[in-house]
């Protein structure tokens, strides 16, 4: 059998979890099916026609027939380097593929096909019209008038009950529903001369309607690197485009070519630097300056682990790069992309991007690069930082990792020499720290310590600006008689009940189950409700009370839109308060006093990186204040990374941290995969780790199970410095064994 008759592809669209799905290949289509090259195969039961990416070519032979592939459409979906990057990323963070390119690439074209309504019958149509009214006789005539008429067109016009009426019209043979193909060849062009004032003289000559789209275009070759391009790039959003292009290539300027040209970056080394210390605002302006110091054509991709933070700094780069510049909205990829390979020499985005194909790309840069959220998460299931570092290789890209801190992960690179250059600044804000023990014993039963409140007065008297954080919402944490010692828990899954001081209910943080506070005890009736701990809920009450005359803006997620940024330039006199939140939405800029209400919430928030994160966002903050003072309210002041946060020596906390990861088998020394098992009891749980413990001998270290606060969910953690994909037919044969669902969560080694 001749080799490379299979394809292996992900569906467009198919929302499943699934690698690939194999296709025979057709003979006459051998030579045309490539790696990236998009394609039309059949699926399911009905065999509905779906555009597909190949990512495999095989010679395999299966035990069972497999469906031929029917088409290969025009252009290719994804170049061989990305198609690599996607593989790569799929087989470390053990996300399936059809997963990994429908919810987070969302770049690849897949309006190929195009429904259509023919008239099959007009004696019937003509019947209806005269026998019907309103809608249905609408639709029909459309029909009649129009046939064959788009899907869509119709859709809109009728409304709600148009597919009613569509299946009516079907079940009579009246009609027929076909499919079109409307893809048009995709064209690549090349510009024959780049002498910009002889260019100019020949368009000049061109018809007005044309003259200014003809400038466009060219001046999209003229400030690109490469002088081969497709058509859809150098005519996106211009006006007449189709005419244009005929008259360039009519009169020699372009010419239509078959080759694409070689990447000039194919035989450079990439290189790596790291920018540590300085605010947002700070960072931004060197980034900037680099950016501009390079009087490069090649573009520049800077990540951002949050939309809110683009928004901080959009304005900056705005000023410096003007059109030059693009920046990502969280829509629409597709036509993000299109307009960033047009002459955009600098573009904003989040982590989803690193995925996008951006032509003449030089560098990439990681804003804010030890942040959490660019760890794998809800949002993003994988590390931004190694598919940074793996883009890089594969495109011979410079990288840059901007910071106000390493984490841990930065400070292994950087100690095992994978940044060539290491630029830092050290923040010059001021630490003092406050024992809550200490104001407990002197009655001092407040959530803000006497310390912290004159600091505020002060602040306010002189017109300046407060910011305080505590990383809790509710008015209390717990809830409890103090007569017997009852404590409120979710009837659901027996986890505390919080309280929610604006709707007045108790609430489960776990499962989201609610009930109505009780005025007394529901175990002894004692009236002796007492609500314990607390959050913003019940801090701002405090503040009201205390600073009276006080403007207070209050800052959690929910109450703003993920984009909107306060200014704290604008305002005076005020406090601002917040959950964490607060940190990439408030400027703050115009802050005179920043206070942690309760640094523990952040310290010890469950995960092996809470220690990391909680020194980061001091350290932000500190960088971010310019030498005003940061109080931070504790009732561990003896841990060692509040030890750390005082002094604010990150190296030395960080070498600390770096030890204990090596002993305890954690990343960045070990891959370490965190599993969520699904709907089992307890024995089964047991069951399955003892499985994996087995299959996996010399491979990894298997701990668990242990409880979620879910309950059906049981937690199994593997550490290994074996590549992920090598764990991954073992978790797929245990799934299939004990017929469980697997949440995986990876998080990798930088070894």
């Amino acid at each position: 059998m001749e080799s490379n008759s299979y394809a292996g592809v992900v569906i467009i669209g198919l929302k499943a979890p699934l690698d690939l799905l194999y296709y025979e290949i057709p003979e006459q289509f051998k030579t045309l099916v490539k790696i990236g090259s998009r394609v039309v195969v059949p699926y399911g039961e009905k065999n509905e026609r779906k555009v597909a990416v190949v990512f495999d070519k095989s010679d395999m032979q299966p035990s069972f027939d497999l469906k031929l592939l029917n088409e290969v459409l025009i252009g290719d979906a994804l170049n061989t380097n990305l198609i690599e990057l996607v593989r790569f990323a799929s087989d470390t963070f053990l996300v399936p593929l059809h997963t990994l390119v429908n919810d987070y690439i969302g770049t690849i074209e897949n309006d190929v096909f195009v429904k259509f309504v023919e008239c099959l019958n007009q004696e019937k149509l003509l019947e209806i019209v005269q026998t019907s009214k309103g809608k249905k006789q609408q639709l029909v005539t459309q029909i009649l008038e129009n046939s064959p008429v788009r899907f869509s067109t119709l859709r809109k016009s009728i409304g709600t009950t148009f597919s009613r009426y569509i299946v009516e019209l079907e079940q009579i043979k009246a009609i027929k529903i076909t499919e079109k193909n409307t893809e048009k060849p995709k064209r690549l062009l090349a510009i024959t001369a780049n002498d910009s004032s002889f260019l100019e003289s020949k368009i000049k000559a061109f018809d007005s309607s044309i003259r200014n789209s003809s400038f466009k275009i060219v001046k999209v070759f003229l400030s690109s690197k490469n002088n081969v391009i497709d058509e859809t790039t150098v005519t996106f959003n211009v006006r007449n485009s189709a005419k244009a292009v005929e008259k360039l290539v009519e009169v020699g300027i372009l010419k239509e070519t078959h080759l694409e040209q070689k990447s000039q970056r194919d035989d450079i080394k990439s290189r790596h630097k790291l920018l540590l210390g300085g605010g947002l605002v700070e960072r931004s302006n060197k980034i900037i300056s680099l950016i501009k110091n390079k009087n490069s054509a090649y573009k520049t991709l800077v990540i951002f682990p949050e939309l809110a933070l683009i928004e901080k700094v959009k304005g900056m780069y705005r000023e410096a790069f003007g059109e030059n510049l693009i920046s990502w909205n969280g829509h629409d990829a597709s036509s993000f992309v299109s307009k960033s390979r047009a002459n955009k020499l600098v573009i904003l985005a989040t982590e989803t991007m690193l995925f996008a194909d951006i032509r003449d790309l030089e560098t990439i840069i990681l804003e804010d690069a030890s942040s959490k959220y660019f760890k794998p998460n809800s949002f993003a299931p994988f590390e931004a930082r190694t598919i940074a570092i793996k883009k890089a290789s594969l495109e011979h890209l410079d990288l840059l990792f901007s910071a106000s801190t390493a984490d841990d992960s930065l400070f292994y690179l950087w100690k095992t020499g994978f940044f060539e250059n290491v630029e830092i600044s050290k923040p010059t804000s001021k630490i003092k720290v406050i024992d809550m023990r200490t104001e407990f014993k002197n009655k001092n039963h407040n959530m803000l310590s006497y310390y912290m409140k004159r600091r505020i007065n002060e602040t306010l008297r002189s017109n300046g600006n407060v910011a305080l954080i505590l990383n809790r919402k509710p008015f209390s944490t717990f809830v409890m008689c103090r007569e017997c010692g009852y404590v409120m828990k979710c009837k659901s899954c027996g986890n505390t009940l919080y309280f929610d001081g604006d709707k007045k209910m108790l609430y489960c943080a776990v499962c989201g189950y609610e009930e109505v506070a009780p005025i007394e005890c529901p175990r002894c009736k004692s009236p002796s409700i007492y609500y314990f701990g607390g959050g913003i809920q019940k801090l701002i009450p405090e503040i009201k009370s205390t600073f009276p005359n006080a403007n207070i803006v209050k800052m959690v997620s929910g109450d703003y839109s993920n984009k909107l940024i306060i200014d704290s330039k604008n305002f005076n006199s005020t406090i601002f308060v917040g959950t964490e939140f607060l940190l990439s939405h408030l400027n703050e800029e115009n802050i005179a006093f920043f206070g942690f209400v309760g640094v523990d919430t952040f310290i010890e928030n469950y995960g092996y990186e809470s220690g990391v994160n909680a020194f980061k966002i001091v350290l932000d903050v500190a960088n971010e204040l310019h030498g005003h003072e940061i109080v931070l309210q504790t009732y561990s002041p003896e841990n060692y990374i509040v030890s750390a946060m005082k002094s604010l020596e990150f190296k030395y906390f960080l070498e600390e941290e770096l030890s204990l990861r090596k002993a305890l088998y954690y990343p960045p020394y070990f891959n370490l995969i965190s599993l969520n098992i699904q709907n089992v009891e307890s024995d089964k749980a047991k069951a399955i780790k003892d499985y994996l413990e087995e299959n996996l001998k010399d491979q990894a270290y298997v701990l668990g199970p242990s409880k979620s606060n879910i309950p059906g969910i049981f937690e199994v953690t593997l550490k290994f410095t074996t590549s992920t994909a090598l764990i991954k037919a073992t978790l797929t044969r245990a799934s299939r064994q004990f017929k469980v669902e697997f949440g995986v969560r990876v998080y990798p080694s930088f070894v």
